[in-house]
């Protein structure tokens, strides 16, 4: 009996099939030799066998690996999720994330200035011309105003004149001249000029005036800078639509009485006249005036006015302006029917048409008339201040109704009531 149970308890069953063996195909696990090729694996690496399951099992290119062997061997790539083997990792910035060499060479950038890895999805970065910066890094660089390229602050070359900063190559060859600003310039604060003590609600004037053809722009810019009293009564600007050699010289705003009694007007034009500057016998130059929107009491209402009466009045302004294209100041639309929708709608009815339109409503704190041919005829400037400021006058007080019965004798009698000598005579010479 005792024999027996010996044999028993001596007997090899597999714990798989639970076949009883002789032996078991590996002492380490009871398995028969069949279910040993299902149930364990031998590790690629280490050679030694495993139970398989699916914690310590590995399988990589068709070969085996225990779960030890596994993370020695191979990383998980962050980006793309994909197993890799370790020599082929790269870690991103101090290890926050492991990555592929594949995924590193498509998707990573290297910030020039700190050396740290940027994903090119991401927004906060700049990458041109060759030079990549993180956001960081950035803010201690510049893009040069001329040739567009990166460099570090410590390289910025900036110009006092047109307010930009440039690289040492371009900022040697920009050609910009002192106090010769930008045409995109706008003082930081404008400088009102009256005869009398001067309220927000009065009516001023600004201007630009475009003249070309100067025989040295530098020294022109120059004189009229010190004429100006450190810009006190004007500045100077460059303009595109302008050949190399002309140049635009914006007034302060001032009254119309403080134009023809105070501002250097005068010797302004006596300067441009050495220099050989032009303005009515050159293409396109233009007097542009500017009237303040604070004047008018009522914007919309008074800018529909002004409409009006270039619309009703536009045979004789046209004459008087002494344009022979309308290049930059194209007839605006007409108004169409008068009613408050009109009226309120119509600075956006305007500024569809652009801003080269006889009156331009574009301008956030004026109303620009573009109309008025350049000339350095001093009596001729004062005469289109005049008849701008008239019609100013006449919309802020006239109502709709008495401008569409309007007629250029009318513009006349209100012009000598006001004595304005200089619109008065120009109508003369011209017949109108």
């Amino acid at each position: 009996m005792e024999k027996e149970e010996k044999e028993v308890q001596a007997e090899k069953v597999c714990s798989s099939c639970g076949q009883v063996v002789t032996e078991y195909h590996n002492e380490d696990f009871s398995y028969c030799s069949e279910c040993f090729k299902n149930n364990v694996f031998k590790c690629s690496h280490c050679k030694e066998h495993f139970e398989r399951d699916r914690e310590n099992l590995q399988r990589i290119n068709r070969k085996n690996y225990c779960e030890e062997c596994f993370e020695e061997l191979f990383f998980e790539c962050d980006d793309c999720g994909n197993v890799h083997l370790n020599d082929d990792s790269i870690s991103i910035n101090d290890g926050n994330r492991i990555v592929c060499q594949t995924c590193y060479e498509n998707d990573y950038l290297v910030c020039d200035s700190c050396e740290c890895d940027i994903h090119r999805d991401n927004d906060h970065y700049h990458y041109n011309n060759d030079h990549c910066l993180c956001e960081n890094c950035l803010e201690e660089y510049f893009t040069c105003s001329r040739c567009g390229d990166l460099y570090h602050d410590d390289q910025s070359y900036y110009c006092e004149s047109c307010h930009r900063s440039y690289c040492e190559d371009c900022y040697n060859d920009h050609g910009c001249i002192e106090h010769l600003h930008n045409y995109d310039y706008t003082p930081n604060r404008m400088t009102f000029h009256s005869i009398s003590q001067k309220k927000a609600t009065d009516l001023f004037l600004g201007w630009e005036l475009e003249i070309e053809k100067i025989d040295n722009v530098p020294d022109l810019v120059y004189e009229l800078y010190n004429l100006s009293e450190n810009e006190k009564y004007f500045y100077l600007k460059t303009d595109g639509s302008l050949s190399d050699l002309g140049i635009e010289i914006c007034s302060q705003p001032c009254t119309l009485d403080f134009f023809v009694n105070k501002f250097p007007l005068q010797k302004l034009v006596e300067i441009c006249r050495d220099y050989n500057a032009v303005s009515h016998n050159s293409g396109n130059c233009g007097f542009h005036i500017h009237v303040n929107r604070q004047y008018f009491s009522n914007y919309e209402l008074s800018a529909t006015k002004i409409c009006l009466i270039f619309e009703k009045l536009w045979q004789h302004l046209f004459l008087f302006s002494k344009r022979n294209n309308l290049n930059y100041c194209h007839k605006n639309e007409d108004l169409g029917k008068l009613n408050k929708k009109l009226v309120t709608g119509i600075k956006e009815k305007n500024v569809k048409q652009g801003r080269y339109q006889s009156v331009n409503l574009i301008p956030i704190s004026t109303i620009e008339f573009r109309l008025w041919r350049g000339t350095l005829k001093i009596n001729s400037l004062i005469g289109f201040m005049q008849l701008t400021n008239l019609i100013a006058i006449i919309a802020e007080n006239d109502s709709i109704m008495s401008i569409q019965k309007m007629n250029w004798q009318n513009v006349l009698e209100m012009a000598r009531k006001l004595k304005y000598k200089q619109f008065l005579q120009a109508c003369i010479e011209k017949g109108i």
